[in-house]
């Protein structure tokens, strides 16, 4: 009798586990529905919300933001970036990814595109388990090596590698000082 009790409380644990990551998962798509453009002006405050709660998630909610890469719905407008088209709720998914992944993108340069929606799914799959940081490091390792090795970016190579480099020892100096204070 003791052993039954035991199960359906495990049971019960377990169930009460998944519901918990299903509603978040609930939780994230609904956060991600608001970046449509409802048509409620600009900014919509709902919408700017969603994109502060999701990118506060961080790699939380990157299975949700990877699926959501290829949504085509419009975007609210203030998620418009540096392209003539409208902003798609897609490519805003995978700007909250990027925003967080390749720091060294908003350094004032252009530098390759690390992330893309062709590509973003078999990157998650394959880095799913990394932190953050290690997602960062990545990231800038792939881009030092990119610029060095490209012909496209000569122009990189001066100004823009030692900085590459400069901030890939700084995370790997917070990487360091992290593990040895555990």
């Amino acid at each position: 009798m003791r052993n039954h009790i035991f199960s359906l409380a495990l049971l019960v644990g377990i169930a009460s586990g998944c519901v918990d990551t299903l509603a978040e998962t609930n939780d994230l798509q609904t956060l991600v529905d608001r970046l449509a453009d409802a048509g409620k002006g600009y900014r919509p405050p709902d919408a700017v919300k969603a994109h502060a709660k999701l990118k506060e998630a961080g790699t939380n909610a990157f299975p949700i933001l990877v699926r959501n890469s290829r949504d085509m719905r419009p975007a609210c407008p203030c998620f418009q970036k540096d392209t003539s088209d409208g902003p798609t709720v897609g490519e805003t998914c995978l700007d909250i990814i990027s925003m967080q992944v390749e720091r060294y993108s908003y350094r004032g340069k252009v530098y390759p595109e690390y992330l893309t929606a062709g590509n973003v799914a078999k990157w998650w799959e394959k880095n799913s388990g990394r932190s953050l940081q290690q997602l960062q490091i990545g990231a800038i390792e792939w881009a030092i090596a990119e610029v060095e090795s490209n012909n496209d970016y000569q122009t990189l190579r001066k100004d823009g590698l030692p900085e590459l480099k400069m901030c890939l020892a700084e995370l790997k100096s917070q990487q360091s000082e992290s593990t040895t204070k555990k």
